[in-house]
């Protein structure tokens, strides 16, 4: 019974959602006020990203991906491949270097004796997970109004709309908002003692957003370099991503449930020793703070 405890932060939200709710709010209103874009920036940042690396990887370095033995040629696909990646990337690293510092930065309610701190990393991770859909949203739009026949289905075929496992979408979201919460808590109770972990995350993900197939394809590790091949499958963010392309550019006519039940156990795999260790150590924190 004990081993089911670790599966009671639904509950625990439910029970303080309140409170959960006020945090949420008071975040998403005071994060931008007084800038000049305002709400505009969650949207503006990917944006800014994706116009970087389209500029270097599809402008300079002219790269191509082929799918299936297609090889396809069209700027606005490659940017749409891009940016499809970028968004849930973005939404992981937000969530990640929030979370690092968001139970040290609210120190005067850790030590509260009845203050459940679980709830600080919880509510980081759903402020960023609401930008997150807004900009999904965004991309949804664009993507059908704009670039509705960009898709890829088998054997080179042009797609109309969006490709048939787009529903797959919605698993990935909420697969990546669990892993997100499992790391984030993680992460979030060891910087109270290590105090590096703050600083050496975004160095962390830096290193690890090139080694996951987010503005290249699949087919450059496949084609150029296949002993790494079964390497980067051992990389949570690769089946993610699988996911994500899936459900937003390729067609393969399949739902990728593969990648998502490899990534269902990477999610678990992260949050149930995240949140333990969490809890374990949490009695500490007044003490270390």
């Amino acid at each position: 019974m004990r081993f089911l405890r670790f599966f009671d932060l639904p509950i625990l939200c439910f029970r303080h959602r309140e409170l959960l709710w006020s945090f949420i709010f008071r975040d998403l209103k005071a994060r931008y006020e007084g800038s000049l874009l305002g709400r505009l920036w969650p949207i503006i940042n990917p944006l800014l990203l994706f116009c970087v690396y389209f500029f270097v990887f599809v402008i300079i370095l002219n790269m191509r991906f082929s799918e299936r033995g297609e090889v396809f040629g069209s700027d606005a696909l490659m940017g749409l491949f891009i940016i499809s990646g970028i968004l849930p990337w973005v939404f992981f690293t937000d969530c990640t270097t929030r979370s690092a510092g968001v139970v040290l930065e609210n120190g005067n309610l850790v030590k509260k004796i009845a203050f459940p701190s679980q709830l600080l990393v919880v509510y980081a991770v759903a402020v960023n997970l609401i930008y997150f859909l807004i900009g999904l949203a965004v991309f949804l739009a664009i993507r059908l109004i704009f670039f509705y026949d960009l898709g890829v289905a088998p054997w080179g075929e042009v797609l109309v709309g969006l490709p048939s496992s787009w529903p797959i979408v919605f698993v990935a979201v909420v697969l990546q908002a669990i892993f997100s919460v499992g790391f984030g808590l993680l992460l979030g109770s060891l910087n109270i003692f290590v105090r590096d972990v703050e600083q050496i995350a975004p160095l962390a993900l830096n290193f690890w957003f090139f080694t996951t197939p987010i503005v290249y394809p699949v087919s450059l590790i496949e084609d150029n370099l296949p002993n790494y091949e079964p390497l980067m499958k051992l990389n949570p963010m690769y089946h993610l991503m699988e996911m994500y392309h899936s459900a937003l550019i390729f067609d393969h006519g399949v739902v990728p449930w593969e990648s998502a039940g490899i990534f269902a156990l990477f999610a678990l795999g992260v949050f149930i020793p995240g949140y333990a260790f969490f809890r374990s150590t949490k009695g500490r924190f007044a003490d270390e703070i």
